[in-house]
């Protein structure tokens, strides 16, 4: 408990997570608390669950001076208005809505497989849903709840881009990622995953385990858009050159063992003139020098 706030802690030994994380919400919220003045404590019973309270001091004067702000009547930054706009994305769609655009029976035949396959696997409900729900807007999404899932899906029926969680249980992104790269079937699938672990090094991991992309938690709708657009264009480009590397391999399998050279009639006899088959003399070339 006394790590419950701390960003990115793992209890030792732990090979994965076996039920749905926070991911780094506690630890912003503790963050966020202690800005305003006030305290956040835990109390948790094993098999019962967890009870968190924040206390916030009522007022201002209990803040430093130079953290006040003097309430004007400005208009709303473009920066804080995009803020807004990105957080209402989170908000569950009105009842009477359908939740994903492929539950509308109208609408089936738009989400045919020419616009794109996405297979997005996030253990987390609330992040599997918002992304979910993004995604649809242009593409076919298949969502899953943990890598083991994703594997079997992707083994069904073949995505154009893998979409997947670093930190899930049974099979975490990595390892989804080297069983994609093992397989013979799968291996040029583009791989987008998706970490609460911020910074250059973290990213430099997932580009080394062979991923194609790695995009920090949190993200903008339309950097995981523009991302996924990128994944789903080079997984088309690889499909065109494997489909031409097949004509090839196929032309070349049913060509003949050898083509015959037109030179060959005069070849394999000395001397200087003599008659080919075909009719035609075959002249010794002349050398210059």
């Amino acid at each position: 408990m006394p790590h419950v706030f701390d960003r990115f802690h793992r209890v030792e030994g732990s090979q994965g997570r076996s039920h749905e994380g926070s991911g780094i919400g506690l630890a912003l919220v503790h963050e966020l608390v202690k800005l305003h003045g006030g305290e956040l404590g835990v109390v948790s019973e094993i098999g019962r669950g967890s009870a968190f309270t924040v206390a916030i001091p009522l007022g201002s004067a209990h803040l430093p001076p130079d953290q006040l702000v003097p309430a004007t009547a400005t208009p709303v930054p473009r920066a804080a208005a995009a803020y807004a706009e990105e957080a209402l994305r989170w908000l569950p769609p009105e009842a009477g809505a359908s939740t994903h655009p492929e539950a509308e029976a109208e609408h089936g035949e738009r989400r045919s497989a020419s616009v794109g396959h996405v297979l997005l696997a996030d253990d987390n409900a609330d992040m599997r849903d918002y992304a979910q729900r993004l995604l649809s807007q242009r593409w076919r999404v298949e969502a899953v709840g943990n890598g083991v899932a994703a594997l079997a899906a992707a083994r069904k029926t073949r995505p154009d881009v893998i979409v997947s969680d670093v930190m899930m249980p049974e099979l975490d992104g990595f390892g989804l990622l080297r069983e994609i790269r093992a397989d013979e079937e799968l291996r040029t699938i583009p791989v987008l995953l998706l970490s609460a672990r911020a910074g250059e090094e973290a990213r430099l991991e997932g580009l080394a385990a062979s991923a194609d992309d790695y995009l920090v938690k949190p993200f903008s709708a339309r950097d995981l858009l523009g991302r996924v657009d990128a994944q789903i264009l080079k997984s088309r480009t690889r499909a065109i050159e494997r489909r031409h590397a097949q004509r090839l391999s196929t032309l070349f399998a049913h060509a003949p063992s050898r083509v015959r050279d037109p030179r060959d009639r005069c070849r394999g006899r000395p001397g200087g003139r003599r008659r080919s088959t075909a009719g035609a003399r075959c002249r010794r070339p002349k050398w210059r020098r």
